[in-house]
């Protein structure tokens, strides 16, 4: 998964009243972050037609403050320039692509 800079996650926020997007929000040295990562990974390969970024909350902390992340790993869901849905838990695969389903 590749890491957005700002000018591509302002790129992508601009076109998401199209489709949803996903943005997964981690640190560096954060091993629940890394399984976290793994799980996106698959549930990418499973449905790879979704638009799933990632950003280190510690260069982007004005976006993680504008969507009120509480912690990491989360995965924010956004629609129509706005966060409107998180994820904290990443406790399975289907889980996980139970949220990314959910309209």
């Amino acid at each position: 998964m590749k890491e957005w800079d700002m000018n591509k996650l302002e790129n992508v926020l601009a076109k998401s009243d199209n489709q949803a997007s996903y943005i997964f929000v981690s640190t560096t040295m954060c091993g629940t972050c890394q399984l976290a990562e793994k799980i996106l990974t698959i549930v990418m390969e499973v449905r790879p037609e979704l638009m799933i970024g990632k950003i280190n909350v510690n260069y982007h902390a004005q976006k993680a403050k504008e969507w009120k992340i509480e912690s990491v790993p989360c995965l924010v869901k956004i629609e129509n320039h706005q966060a409107v849905d998180k994820l904290y838990a990443f406790e399975s695969v289907p889980k996980v692509v139970e949220f990314v389903q959910t309209p």
